[in-house]
């Protein structure tokens, strides 16, 4: 059975007690995308301070269309995504050749949206996340292949507090 993901966005800025700017429409639907509706995953869940969690992996649920994380209250984590290429074009496990990892930071503000679990992995680690003339090596070098993403995870930075992520994955 199929399902759908509708999705909306906007941002209301305001300075000095009056509205600035409106990006979006608050009800406006921003897109709809048919998925194959084979699963989702919802989860919320406690980082202590200092740890390290992960948040989804290929075995929960293989593909995703959509991951969206929700950091509540107050925090800030340091997300690691690992992304490989597909064993073949019909079987989506992880090779294990082209593991690469890819980390950025996320923070209470707004929420993190990835939109695809298609990535770029090159055979080679080096040059995977390397330079090349002040862009990256993996847009450019002959080696690089289509890839997937196959795990995220987090790590709390804080050596006080206890971080929350609502974590979605959709399909």
């Amino acid at each position: 059975m199929t399902a759908i993901m509708r999705m909306g966005f906007w941002i209301s800025y305001i300075k000095g007690g009056r509205l600035e700017e409106r990006i979006g429409d608050p009800g406006a639907q921003l897109a709809e995308v048919t998925m194959p509706g084979t699963g989702k995953l919802v989860r919320e869940i406690t980082i202590a301070a200092g740890a390290t969690t992960t948040l989804w992996e290929y075995a929960d649920l293989n593909d995703f269309e959509t991951v969206v994380l929700l950091v509540r209250g107050s925090g800030y984590l340091n997300l690691a995504i690992k992304a490989d290429k597909p064993t073949s074009s019909t079987d989506s496990t992880p090779l294990g050749t082209h593991e690469s990892w890819r980390q950025i930071d996320i923070s209470c503000k707004v929420p993190f949206l990835l939109n695809t679990d298609a990535a770029l992995v090159h055979d080679n680690p080096l040059l995977d996340n390397g330079d090349s003339g002040g862009m990256p090596t993996i847009l450019s070098d002959a080696g690089t292949e289509d890839g997937k993403v196959y795990k995220i995870v987090a790590k709390n930075p804080s050596t006080t507090a206890s971080v929350v992520v609502e974590v979605y994955v959709l399909n």
